[in-house]
């Protein structure tokens, strides 16, 4: 009897829709052309909101270890920007200035190079690299001027 029962209501129950299968996303990178114009966006954010930059030397320093891993591996213009991002959180960084140099200098911007090493020197005159950015700079003013 019970048997029957079962039976009957599932057969006189209405039907309810199979759950509908959630289609998935594609694992094919989506292409994005860029206007080679447009200003772009600080890659420390979306490009949603601005970021404020207050004195923070624990963010400073690990921007600067990032930046030192980007060296690393060869990424030269990542760390230029992972440095100068360090400077925007501590702006009297002697040591950011001085990898700032020398990343800008593996990757081509002479100039920005040359203005890191002179700043490095202004606010570490007598630091264990002075020797070295005196040197840096001595090449890279050769260098401009040729």
């Amino acid at each position: 009897m019970l048997t029957a029962i079962l039976v009957a209501a599932l057969l006189l129950a209405p039907a309810t829709p199979a759950a509908q299968e959630k289609p998935k996303p594609s694992l094919k990178p989506e292409i994005v052309i860029l206007d080679p114009e447009a200003p772009k966006p600080d890659p420390a954010t979306d490009g949603s909101e601005p970021v404020e930059y207050a004195f923070n030397p624990h963010q400073a320093k690990k921007e600067m270890d990032v930046g030192e891993f980007y060296m690393r591996k060869g990424s030269h213009a990542a760390a230029v920007l992972r440095f100068e991002r360090a400077l925007r959180w501590h702006p009297k960084l002697a040591p950011a200035y001085l990898r700032l140099g020398a990343a800008a200098e593996k990757s081509g911007e002479l100039q920005k190079a040359l203005e890191a090493y002179r700043k490095y020197l202004e606010l570490d005159p007598k630091g264990k690299k002075t020797r070295d950015a005196q040197k840096s700079i001595a090449r890279l003013e050769k260098e401009l001027k040729d």
